[in-house]
């Protein structure tokens, strides 16, 4: 069981994420496409992150291991908050993540393996779940 890490743009698109119930992944050569690896294909769970975090808790569960092409212009239908840049993307469905183990979680994704700083930051990769669940931190009580 796996675990993917990939970034969303700002409040709207996040909204939009959670509203649709759809995360889309650029896709072929594009810069910041998804890599389709066995790992990719297993993961069961979706992590986004934004410009600047360090930690998110932001967690979902993928609904099927199920990648399906989606054409920018059924995006835009769907209401997407910008124009996508792509002609084509992966998309796969999401549910909320109510799973107990991760509950007050959130994860250090810096620290995994994969993950690329800088303008490379925003490409998505998978992590296993052994991996993910050591860079967990409790989120505190404010």
């Amino acid at each position: 069981m796996d675990v993917l890490i990939a970034y969303y743009r700002s409040k709207e698109h996040l909204e939009w994420i959670k509203e649709k119930g759809i995360y889309n992944f650029r896709m072929n050569n594009n810069r910041g496409a998804l890599k389709l690896t066995k790992e990719s294909f297993n993961s069961k769970y979706l992590l986004l992150h934004k410009k600047g975090d360090n930690t998110s808790s932001i967690l979902f569960k993928i609904r099927k291991p199920e990648f399906r092409v989606t054409s920018r212009e059924t995006l835009l239908h769907l209401g997407y908050p910008t124009k996508p840049s792509q002609l084509s993307y992966l998309t796969i469905s999401l549910d909320k993540c109510e799973a107990e183990e991760f509950k007050g979680l959130k994860w250090k994704f810096k620290d995994l393996k994969n993950y690329k700083s800088r303008r490379a930051s925003a490409i998505p990769f998978a992590a296993s779940i052994a991996e993910f669940m050591k860079v967990k931190e409790i989120i505190e009580n404010e």
